[in-house]
């Protein structure tokens, strides 16, 4: 019975040791690419990252979303500020960083979201945005992106998905609780 006790107590420390470790947070990921971000948060759902710096004196906000757990070759994913909007309704008014991954490629883009039934085409968005970029690797997306916001600015609406591709049009995320609330406010100072 002792040697039993033991032996699961054994197991329970290295599993715990293994999990512990293997969990990525935000704060002890490193990027390939060296870049240095002054600001991250693990969001709290569907399993995503957010990565800033903010210099409020410019407006300029350098940004990398990392969205893990991507087990399909036909997946977008997409991270979203919202200038004008609320919790409540955060998706409309958004202006989003897309990522499409399909068939091992991955294509980034910006799509303006006027309104809930939105299949994320592309187009311009509200402030300018450079050096858009997203990779795929170890079952993750990274969106890069530099975007020039308001000086003023020291906290807005962000929100964020993930869906499917069938042909090359996004469909609409899942709305289950992970879904729905994948939004909050975001201080950027």
């Amino acid at each position: 019975m002792q040697t039993m006790l033991k032996l699961v107590l054994g197991f329970s420390v290295l599993t715990s040791l293994f999990l512990t470790s293997s969990a990525q947070n935000c704060s002890n990921y490193t990027f390939n690419s060296s870049r240095v971000f002054s600001k991250c948060r693990d969001l709290p759902h569907l399993s995503s990252h957010l990565y800033w710096t903010f210099n409020q004196s410019s407006g300029q906000l350098d940004i990398a979303y990392r969205h893990d757990g991507i087990n399909s070759t036909n997946k977008w994913v997409a991270w979203a500020l919202n200038p004008t909007g609320s919790l409540t309704a955060a998706m409309p008014g958004a202006q989003a960083l897309v990522a499409i991954l399909q068939n091992g490629t991955t294509r980034a883009y910006t799509s303006p979201i006027s309104s809930y039934s939105t299949q994320l085409q592309a187009g311009n968005l509200s402030f300018p945005v450079t050096g858009l970029t997203a990779t795929y690797q170890n079952s993750e997306i990274i969106i890069f992106a530099t975007l020039s916001l308001n000086r003023n600015v020291s906290s807005m609406i962000h929100t964020w998905q993930e869906g499917m591709v069938s042909g090359s049009t996004p469909q609409a995320h899942a709305m289950s609780s992970d879904n729905l609330n994948a939004k909050e406010t975001l201080n950027l100072v």
